[in-house]
């Protein structure tokens, strides 16, 4: 265990929560470590996120919900507790 390096994390908020905004983009972002979702976004538009890293969160690596053409683009999501990528919404029509 000398060698051993050890992370606590008591964040249980998204690390990064974007609420109805629009055309924003990030690219090659390492989000880690937290009890809750790496990435959250809701509703908006055009939300892009292009070569993040996202892992070792407690629950969604990237969580989708409602928005109109968000992408996710080459991303790596690892290490997580319920689901790498969760998408909600859309119209089935």
């Amino acid at each position: 265990l000398d060698a051993s390096h050890l992370v606590l994390s008591t964040l249980h908020q998204p690390v990064i929560s974007l609420k109805h905004v629009r055309h924003v983009s990030f690219q090659g972002l390492t989000i880690e470590t937290c009890v809750g979702t790496g990435i959250r976004i809701e509703g908006g538009e055009a939300v892009n996120l292009l070569a993040c890293t996202v892992r070792n969160t407690g629950l969604d690596g990237i969580a989708v919900e409602g928005g109109r053409r968000h992408e996710i683009l080459s991303c790596d999501v690892y290490d997580t507790g319920t689901s790498g990528i969760s998408l909600a919404g859309g119209d089935r029509q």
